[in-house]
């Protein structure tokens, strides 16, 4: 199981962040994440489909929020076929419960993942994030550390650091389905 450590911001000026990044920063490409969430029947921990260049991959997080940094514990595996297994999701009472999508770029800076994204309707957004293999003591408070001083270096205010998972962003607005 992969520990990720990350941190989401707002990013109300990407004019003036986006150069910083790309000098910052080695470019990875361009994405388009499709996402659809579901619930378990009885409640639980939702679980995401994506769909990605063509792959499809499954996940369940388990998220934990400290001072606007994430912790997740992830298990994620590729499906060869999504809509046979958005398909099996339902048959064992899972529901739909949203539908993302996150269009943007991706970046590397050392062992940081950066990624600039537009999530419709809420806006545009950077997410920091270090994946740590064998989290020793010590290692969650140094990918904190990198991911907050990354942040500052792009100019982003400790204001607009966003706790909020997209998921309650989007069933906040309204946009559950």
């Amino acid at each position: 199981m992969v520990r990720e450590i990350e941190m989401k911001a707002w990013l109300r000026r990407p004019d003036e962040a986006l150069p910083r990044i790309r000098t910052l920063c080695a470019p990875l490409g361009e994405h388009v994440k499709e996402d659809i969430y579901f619930r378990p029947p009885g409640g639980g921990r939702n679980i995401r489909l994506r769909r990605q260049d063509g792959r499809w991959v499954c996940t369940r997080k388990t998220r934990n929020l400290r001072d606007g940094l994430e912790v997740n514990d992830e298990t994620e595996f590729e499906v060869s076929d999504g809509t046979a297994m958005a398909e099996l999701l339902e048959d064992l009472g899972c529901r739909v419960c949203l539908r993302k999508t996150k269009t943007g770029s991706a970046f590397r800076r050392g062992d940081l993942t950066v990624e600039v994204s537009r999530v419709p309707p809420l806006g545009s957004f950077v997410e920091v994030e270090c994946l740590l293999s064998e989290p020793r003591p010590g290692d969650e408070a140094a990918a904190e550390e990198k991911i907050r001083g990354f942040l500052a270096d792009i100019g982003v205010r400790e204001g607009e650091i966003e706790p909020r998972s997209y998921t309650q962003m989007l069933l906040q607005a309204g946009e559950a389905r």
